[in-house]
């Protein structure tokens, strides 16, 4: 089994925190071109980590690979590696038949299906890093491919503690104060769209 690289372990040596979060935010913008320029096609695990690799091949040996040890994230430990291609393969099989079943002019039940997915993907953690941001990059993705503007989450920043809070609640089973976060973003964003 490797070894998790340490979270400011990259191809440009060891960063400090503020130096990486400047290259994931250069992986996400990567990232987040690949998959507009995608967007025809299905989205599923192959496209989700080509498009990771695009990202961020220029930060982490690993981009676009899934991690080959368990760490623990906040209380919860995550599922073993050997499960991840299965739990995404079926998070996304999921995911395309919740699109295919539900009302997209249903502001709720969009809302509970973004707080779903987010939280799953978290959860499995299938990378060593970037999880949390491509999860939310995801989120924007299924909204844009839905015709949604996307969300600006400085809200999340703003309230991390409450933010981190709600995502402990959803392992309890209880996305209620996850779907506010997002539902707050996703009207805000609407605002700004009229």
């Amino acid at each position: 089994m490797n070894k998790t690289p340490a979270s400011n372990e990259t191809k440009l040596g060891i960063l400090d925190h503020a130096e990486l979060n400047k290259h994931e935010i250069k992986g996400l913008k990567n990232t987040w071109e690949y998959l507009v320029s995608h967007q025809e096609e299905t989205m599923d695990t192959l496209l989700i980590n080509k498009a990771h690799k695009f990202g961020f091949d220029f930060l982490y040996n690993w981009a676009g690979k899934y991690r080959t040890s368990t760490p623990l994230v906040g209380n919860l430990e995550p599922p073993a590696p050997h499960l991840i291609p299965e739990l995404m393969i079926n998070l996304f099989n999921d995911l395309i038949y919740r699109l295919n079943n539900f009302d997209s002019d249903n502001l709720e039940e969009l809302v509970k299906l973004l707080a779903w997915f987010e939280y799953r993907f978290i959860f499995i953690h299938p990378y060593p890093n970037t999880n949390g941001r491509t999860s939310r990059l995801l989120t924007n993705y299924i909204l844009l491919k839905l015709g949604y503007p996307i969300l600006d989450y400085s809200n999340r920043s703003e309230n991390r503690a409450a933010y981190i809070q709600a995502m402990q609640e959803a392992d309890e089973k209880n996305f209620e104060n996850l779907e506010i976060f997002i539902a707050e973003e996703l009207n805000k964003a609407l605002k700004n769209m009229s």
